[in-house]
C-alpha cells in the first residue's frame, strides 16, 4: 500500500489515532430485522467490493439502535493530545458480522449508519476508519438539542443519569431528500424516533439503583435467568471489541470509480464500564420513510404503515469509556498498475509473442526443407 507523510494544518479536522472516548452514556435499544435483508446489506458494502476475497455473514436476526452522548473526544497521539476535545451526541445503527473459515476467521459490529452532531467526528470518522457518518441533529431526553454544548443543558443532563430522564423520546433529524427528482432539495427532516409507548405507573423512567443490580432483577424477570451480570460486564472489560467497516473514496474524473476502497477494522480498547441501567417500560421505534435514508427497506424492519414497530423489552443504559485503535486494513483493492509498468508489460508481452511467432515460422520452414530432401 502507497502512504505519505500527512500534511498538517491548523484548522485540525481529522484527528490522528487512537482515540479516547470518555464519559459516553449509550442508550441500546433491540429491533427485529429480517436476516435475508441484513445479509443483503452485507453483501453489499463486504463481499461484492472484494471480489470473493471476503465473505462475512450477518449475525442473527436484529439490529441495535442507540443514541449516546460522549462528553469526551480527544486524540491520544503526542502530536495533538495538547491540542484539547470535543464533544458529541450520536445516534448509530448496530449490526454483528463475522467471517468463517476457510476464510480468515473475523468477528466484529459493522454499523450501516452512523450519525453524529460534530463536523470533528464525522471527518475523523469517516477520513481515518471508514465509518459511514453523517452530520445530524439529535434530541434526547433533558438534553435537548444543544446537549451538552452549554452548562445549562450539561447540568441538566447530569441531572437525568442521577435520576429520571424525562421527554422519554429521542430524536434523529438529518438532511435528506424525502424523495429523489431533478428539483428534490434536500432538507432537515426528522429521519427517527424512538419513544415511550406506556406512561410510567410509579418512580422514575429509568430504574437506576445501585449500579447493575436492577439490570440483573429485570434481566432475569425477562429471560427466565441469566448468569450474573456482574461477571459478563468483568468479561466484557477484557475484550476488544472489533468493529468492521467499509472505507471508500471517490475518484476524480469519474462518476462511478472509488480511488480507495477497503475494508477496515477499528477496535474499542481499554473498557471502562461506570454503570449499567435497564430502561423501564415498552419502546417504540417510528422511521419517516426517506428516499435517501431507506433504512427500514434496507435491513428489513417490520414497520406498519406509519413507519413504527415495538422494540424488544431489552433496553438498556451503558456509561462507559473506551479508546479507539489505530485501525488496520483487513483488505483493499489492489493498487493500479503503474504507467512505466504497463508500458514494459506490453513491450515484454510484444517481444515475447513476436519470437514464438518466429520461432514457430523457422520451424515450418525448417520441415519444409526436410520434407523436400
Amino acid at each position: 500500500m502507497i502512504t505519505g507523510a500527512y500534511v498538517p494544518h491548523s484548522d485540525l479536522q481529522v484527528f490522528p489515532p487512537p482515540i479516547r472516548c470518555g464519559g459516553v452514556h449509550l442508550y441500546a435499544f433491540f429491533a427485529k430485522a429480517d436476516p435475508e435483508r441484513l445479509q443483503r446489506w452485507v453483501d453489499h458494502w463486504f463481499n461484492a467490493p472484494s471480489q470473493g476475497e471476503l465473505h462475512f455473514k450477518a449475525l442473527g436476526g436484529f439490529v441495535m439502535i442507540s443514541f449516546q452522548e460522549v462528553e469526551r473526544l480527544q486524540s491520544l497521539d503526542v502530536s495533538a493530545e495538547q491540542i484539547g476535545y470535543t464533544t458529541e451526541l450520536e445516534a448509530s445503527i448496530w449490526l454483528p458480522i463475522a467471517q468463517r473459515p476457510p476464510h480468515q476467521p473475523i468477528a466484529g459490529l459493522s454499523l450501516p449508519w452512523i450519525w453524529p452532531d460534530s463536523s470533528l467526528a464525522v471527518a475523523t470518522g469517516r477520513e481515518l476508519y471508514g465509518f459511514r457518518k453523517a452530520h445530524s441533529w439529535i434530541r434526547m431526553p433533558t438534553v435537548g438539542e444543544h446537549g451538552h454544548h452549554d452548562e445549562v443543558t450539561k447540568a441538566a443532563c447530569t441531572a437525568a443519569r442521577d435520576g429520571s430522564v424525562g421527554g422519554a423520546s429521542f430524536v434523529l433529524d438529518t438532511l435528506s431528500f424525502d424523495h429523489f427528482g431533478k428539483d428534490s432539495m434536500a432538507r432537515r427532516h426528522e429521519t427517527m424516533r424512538i419513544e415511550r409507548i406506556d406512561p410510567p405507573t410509579s418512580g422514575p423512567l429509568v430504574q437506576l439503583g445501585e449500579q447493575i443490580t436492577d439490570l440483573q432483577v429485570a434481566l432475569a424477570e425477562q429471560t427466565g435467568g441469566l448468569a450474573p451480570v456482574a461477571d459478563m460486564l468483568a468479561h466484557f472489560a477484557n475484550l476488544e471489541v472489533p468493529m468492521l467497516l467499509t472505507k471508500q473514496f471517490r475518484a476524480v474524473g469519474s462518476s462511478h470509480e472509488a480511488c480507495h476502497l477497503a475494508v477496515t477494522e477499528c477496535r474499542a480498547t481499554n473498557l471502562e464500564f461506570e454503570a449499567l441501567h435497564y430502561l423501564l417500560g415498552r419502546w417504540r421505534l417510528v422511521l419517516r420513510p426517506m428516499a435517501s435514508l431507506p433504512i427500514a427497506s434496507e435491513l428489513g424492519l417490520p414497520v406498519d404503515a406509519d413507519g413504527a414497530m415495538e422494540l424488544e423489552p431489552m433496553s438498556m443504559r451503558i456509561s462507559y469509556s473506551f479508546d479507539l485503535d489505530r485501525g488496520k486494513t483487513v483488505w483493499r483493492m489492489r493498487e493500479p498498475e503503474p504507467f512505466e509498468a504497463q508500458l514494459a508489460r506490453r513491450i515484454r508481452t510484444t517481444i515475447e509473442s513476436g519470437a514464438h511467432e518466429i520461432t514457430g515460422r523457422i520451424r515450418g520452414l525448417v520441415r519444409k526443407d526436410d520434407g523436400g530432401a
